[in-house]
Parts: structure tokens; sequence; C-alpha cells
């Protein structure tokens, strides 16, 4: 069974290292990115620590704006993501119900950027979905939305 705690600890601190260890994932917990720079420097300054399965379920993507979580696998860096939001807007498009009729829909979308990485995320609803560059998330709205207009 996959188990979400260690994504909590994403969400709710200021910076997270994950280190994966053979079958075990060594958690570093850091007030914030500042904290953890002064540990890397030689400073004891975390925040809590933990040890978890490797059953934990974690998606990188849904780390909200500007949490660091930084990944290792048996203490080498694996990778950095630190979200920051780019835009965000409303969008008008046309939708075809049941009934045949056209109607007008309204959409609130974000898209983010990680600063350590060329990783984008498009965000519709509080749900972050990963593409690899804009051209993808501009590809993807025009498949889904047809012709949008940005309102």
């Amino acid at each position: 069974m996959k188990t979400k705690l260690v994504q909590e600890h994403l969400i709710q601190n200021g910076c997270t290292v994950i280190n994966y260890v053979g079958t075990k994932i060594m958690v570093d917990i850091f007030y914030n990115q500042s904290m953890y720079e002064r540990f890397l420097e030689g400073l004891d300054c975390r925040q809590g620590m933990g040890m978890y399965g490797s059953e934990q379920e974690l998606d990188f993507n849904q780390i909200p704006d500007e949490k660091m979580v930084v990944v290792q696998e048996n203490g080498n860096h694996v990778k950095t993501y630190k979200f920051t939001t780019l835009f965000k807007a409303t969008m008008s498009f046309k939708e075809r119900r049941e009934d045949g009729k056209l109607y007008t829909r309204n959409l609130t979308f974000g898209i983010r950027k990680n600063i350590f990485g060329s990783d984008f995320n498009l965000v519709i609803a509080n749900k972050n979905t990963h593409f690899s560059s804009l051209e993808e998330i501009k590809q993807f709205l025009k498949e889904k939305y047809g012709d949008y207009t940005i309102i």
C-alpha cells in the first residue's frame, strides 16, 4: 500500500531533503533554504529527521510555490525542485454540452517553473501537471480547450 506521509513533509516544510538509501527514504527537514545552506556549511540546524519505507508515494510536481525539495540517492544529488508561479490568468472557451448547445466557460489556470531545472507545471483546479516546455503547455491547452481566449 502506498502512503503519503513524506508528501506531507514536502508540502508543510520550507526545505526537505529526500535521500533514497536502499529500501528506505531518509528525510531531513529544514525551516527554509537558507537553513539548508547553513547545514551544508557545517551547522546542525535541521528542524527534523525521519526514516520511511520505500512504499511512500511522492509527487514532486505538487510541491507548493517556494518550497524546496532536494532529491538524493545514497547521498548523491539527483535533482532539486523549487517552483515559482510565472503566470496566472483566466481563459474563456466554448464547450458543447450533451443537449447540443454551445456554452462559454471560464477557467483559471497558472503556469509554474522549477527554478532549479526546466520543469513546468500547469495548475488547474489545484492539480499540477508536469510539462517539459511552455510549448507543450500551449499544445495541451489548444487540444483540450480548442480556441480559447485569455480574459
